[in-house]
């Protein structure tokens, strides 16, 4: 019975011990077997490392009394690599991008990767386009024209032209038919035989030089088909 008893107090003793040391622990208890008994640790020095771009931060916990060291992680590496630029692959077609190869420049990193380039503004750089120019159209009396444009043999990428509008008839010379097309404007002028409409050479130079007295002194001279002038 005296055995049991001294057992148990032994173990309750020990547990006491065990809960009374715990607040005592440090990193360095865990080297303590591999340098040895009998030193508690007390008293050790702390070197700290930062985190970089490609390797974790540290402390290291050094004892004064018997140099047992221990390395604790503080924090992940920090992944911010400052890239340089040091080859560039060009695409020769709108259809793929250029490709960089970039390496890190803080001292001990080795990091290389390669991606898509970018412009200024963040866009992906592609190769060149393979251009034709598309000639444009001239307006007519009665449809519209429009400028050249370009067009994109790889993708189909066009550039936009710019409309030219229709001038419509024109009939300056108030004879019935348009300037440009012949187009009979006013079919009654047609039927009209007053000389302004004729078609002599000889005969429309009467006219425009008495059309020009008309004009000075304000004659209203109405032809036959209704037609003013001036």
């Amino acid at each position: 019975m005296n055995k049991i008893i001294r057992k148990t107090l032994s173990v309750f003793l020990s547990i006491l011990m065990f809960a009374s040391c715990w607040s005592f622990v440090t990193p360095l208890d865990a080297a303590a077997e591999e340098q040895g008994p009998g030193c508690e640790h007390n008293d050790y020095a702390t070197n700290e490392v930062a985190a970089t771009c490609h390797s974790e931060g540290y402390i290291i916990y050094v004892c004064r009394q018997c140099e047992a060291a221990v390395r604790v992680k503080k924090e992940d590496a920090t992944n911010n690599h400052n890239w340089e630029k040091i080859s560039e692959e060009k695409s020769l077609s709108c259809l793929a991008y250029n490709i960089g190869t970039y390496r890190c420049i803080n001292e001990g990193c080795i990091e290389v990767k390669t991606e898509p380039m970018k412009d200024g503004d963040g866009n992906i750089v592609y190769g060149p386009h393979d251009v034709i120019t598309i000639g444009g159209k001239d307006a007519t009396c009665t449809e519209d024209g429009y400028t050249e444009y370009t067009r994109c043999l790889n993708c189909g990428k066009t550039t936009h032209s710019q409309k030219i509008p229709s001038p419509g008839h024109i009939d300056k010379n108030h004879n019935g038919n348009c300037d440009v097309c012949n187009f009979v404007t006013n079919p009654a002028i047609g039927k009209c035989d007053c000389f302004c409409h004729s078609k002599s050479a000889f005969e429309r130079f009467l006219f425009d030089f008495a059309n020009f007295f008309w004009k000075i002194f304000k004659v209203q001279k109405d032809c036959g088909c209704g037609v003013s002038h001036w």
